[in-house]
C-alpha cells in the first residue's frame, strides 16, 4: 500500500512496541506474531487492492510465519 506500506512489516512492528510496553507482562514472540497476523488480515480485508472498489477487488492476505527455536 503506497500510503500505509506493508501491511505485516507495519503490525509487526507495532505489535513489538505493543508487548514491549511497560504495562505488558511476560511477552512472547508468539504473541506478537499472532497480533501482527490478525491485525494484518483485518487491514487487508478492509482495503481494496485494485480499481473499481469493488468487493472482488478487496485485498486478502493471510500471513505465515514460522518460529524456530534455537537460532
Amino acid at each position: 500500500n503506497n500510503s500505509f506500506g506493508g501491511f505485516f512489516s507495519y503490525f509487526f512492528k507495532m505489535s513489538i512496541e505493543n508487548y514491549c510496553s511497560k504495562l505488558k507482562t511476560s511477552p512472547t514472540w508468539d504473541h506478537i506474531f499472532q497480533d501482527a497476523t490478525v491485525q494484518t488480515i483485518n487491514k487487508a480485508n478492509h482495503t481494496y487492492c485494485d480499481k473499481p472498489y469493488i468487493p472482488t477487488n478487496i485485498c486478502h492476505q493471510e500471513p505465515t510465519y514460522k518460529i524456530e527455536f534455537g537460532k
